[in-house]
């Protein structure tokens, strides 16, 4: 999908079911970025991401990167690509050491 997604212009004023789309597409990225980590455990925006709770860790998601967290009609992110969209805010880290 993502591939499909860096060839296309840069969304605007999309409808609610792109937003979806958009939204798993970016909750997939995360949760196979989380899976392959051992253990599965990584940190999205300064939240807690650990798949050994999938119900926090997908309340977690859904919170952070939910289909109503995007604002495609941003003018100051009207000439970012979706690639652009996917990349950095799809893309969680190591967790930091507290």
């Amino acid at each position: 999908m993502v591939v499909a997604l860096s060839g296309c212009s840069a969304p605007s004023k999309l409808d609610q079911q792109e937003k979806v789309a958009f939204a798993r597409a970016c909750a997939s990225l995360i949760e196979r970025n989380v899976a392959q980590a051992n253990p599965p455990v990584k940190e999205l925006d300064g939240q807690r991401l650990d798949l050994g709770d999938p119900t926090a860790f997908y309340a977690t998601l859904e919170r952070l990167r939910g289909p109503d967290t995007y604002n495609f009609d941003d003018p100051s992110k009207a000439a970012n690509s979706p690639k652009d969209l996917l990349d950095s805010p799809c893309k969680p880290q190591n967790p930091s050491s507290k």
